[in-house]
């Protein structure tokens, strides 16, 4: 599912519970000219994506207070959440969920995250 965001610069939404993995991502896709949400947790996540308008998300599935999977169910389930791509972040799934564009296997290669991000969430104008 090839998809453009309808915006001169794409957000994309990052849900990790690792700080500094969340850092080292926004870094990169800022410096490609994204712009670029957080969230430490799928409530946040859930909370993000009701206010904003996202593009792309890169969810974890491992996480406390609300998982990554409770989120894939509440963003299949939820008619009022908008429908957007979601790659998958983990250390332990390798199979694509139901629901996703994809995994980036922890520890992954950052070019690979970027052509996910640029397939599915569109190359920013001023790339």
């Amino acid at each position: 599912m090839q998809r453009q965001c309808d915006c001169q610069t794409p957000t994309v939404l990052i849900v990790d519970d690792d700080h500094r993995l969340r850092e080292t991502i926004s870094e990169l896709l800022a410096e490609d000219g994204y712009r670029v949400l957080t969230a430490s947790h799928g409530a946040n996540a859930l909370e993000s994506m009701r206010g904003q308008h996202v593009c792309m998300v890169l969810l974890d599935l491992m996480m406390p207070t609300k998982s990554g999977w409770q989120v894939l169910a509440e963003l299949l389930d939820n008619p009022q959440l908008p429908r957007v791509p979601v790659g998958v972040i983990s250390a332990l799934v390798t199979e694509t969920p139901l629901g996703t564009v994809g995994v980036l296997q922890k520890p992954f290669d950052l070019d690979r995250l970027l052509s996910l991000v640029h397939t599915h969430a569109g190359v920013p104008a001023h790339h």
